[in-house]
C-alpha cells in the first residue's frame, strides 16, 4: 500500500514528467507539419529580434558602485534571453498538448482506468485514419496499466469518452497503446443503397456491409464458400444477383 507522501511525491515527479514529454511531443509536431515549422521559425525571429531591441534600448545599469555595473548588466542580458528561452519553450509545450487531453484525462478517471496511485492515461496524439474518415486514432502513454486492462474496460470507456471503440492495440513501445474509435454519436445509415463501386473487377472480394470503421467484405480467393442466411423476404437472393 502507497501511503500519501509518496503519492505526492510520484505525482510531483509525473507531472514533471509531463512537461517533457509534452515539449517532445511539441518538436514532434513542429517538425512533420510544414506550416508549424515555418510559424515556429518566425516565432522565434520575432521573440529574439525583440529580446535584442529591448537590451540595445534599456538604459545601462549605473550605481554607485562601478564594478557592479558590468554584472548588473550581463545579469540583465542573461535575464532577457533566459525569458525568451522559456517563452519559446513554453510554445512548443502547448503545441505538444493534443485537444482535450486534460478532458479525456478526467474522463478516464470517471471510468475508473487508472493505475495504483490514481493516475489517469495521458493522450499523447489523435489523428485521423487513412483507410476511414470516421475513425480516429488515439494514442496514450499507459502510466502502468495493463494492455488487458484496456480491452476489459471498452464498455465504462465507451460511455465516459462518447466514442464507440473498435479496438485497441500495443503503441511502439510497452508504454503506449493504440485506441481505434469513432465518435459516440455517429449512426450507421439503415439502409446502404447498392452501387457498382463495391465490384472490384481486380479482385475476388466482396462487398457484404459497412460496420462503423470499414466495409465488411468477403475474398473468395481466401474463402471460396460462402453461407447466406435470412428471413424469408430479407433480400438473400436480391444480394446474391447483384454479387453475381
Amino acid at each position: 500500500m502507497i501511503d500519501q507522501r509518496k503519492k505526492e511525491i510520484i505525482h510531483s515527479n509525473w507531472n514533471r514528467k509531463i512537461l517533457l514529454i509534452y515539449i517532445k511531443n511539441g518538436f514532434k509536431n513542429i517538425s512533420k507539419s510544414k506550416g508549424k515549422t515555418v510559424f515556429f521559425v518566425i516565432f522565434l525571429v520575432a521573440l529574439f529580434f525583440i529580446a535584442a531591441c529591448l537590451l540595445l534600448l534599456a538604459p545601462k545599469p549605473n550605481t554607485i558602485f562601478p564594478n557592479l555595473n558590468g554584472f548588473l548588466e550581463s545579469l540583465i542580458i542573461v535575464a532577457v534571453f533566459a525569458l525568451a528561452i522559456f517563452l519559446s519553450l513554453l510554445l512548443v509545450f502547448v503545441m505538444g498538448v493534443p485537444p482535450h487531453a486534460k478532458q479525456m484525462s478526467d474522463n478516464f478517471k470517471r471510468a475508473g482506468l487508472v493505475n495504483h496511485t490514481g493516475e489517469a492515461p495521458l493522450l499523447l496524439s489523435r489523428t485521423n485514419s487513412s483507410e476511414n474518415e470516421r475513425l480516429n486514432i488515439y494514442e496514450f502513454h499507459m502510466l502502468g496499466i495493463p494492455f488487458s486492462l484496456w480491452q476489459d474496460s471498452i464498455e465504462e470507456l465507451e460511455s465516459a469518452l462518447n466514442l464507440k471503440i473498435d479496438r485497441f492495440e500495443e503503441g511502439k513501445n510497452s508504454r503506449t497503446v493504440l485506441m481505434y474509435a469513432v465518435n459516440g454519436n455517429y449512426k450507421l445509415p439503415d439502409r446502404i443503397n447498392w452501387d457498382d463501386k463495391f465490384l472490384d473487377i481486380k479482385s475476388f472480394k466482396l462487398v457484404f456491409g459497412e460496420s462503423l470503421t470499414n466495409r465488411i467484405t468477403v475474398d473468395l480467393a481466401k474463402i471460396p464458400h460462402i453461407l447466406i442466411g435470412g428471413s424469408t423476404g430479407s433480400g438473400k437472393s436480391v444480394l446474391l444477383k447483384l454479387l453475381l
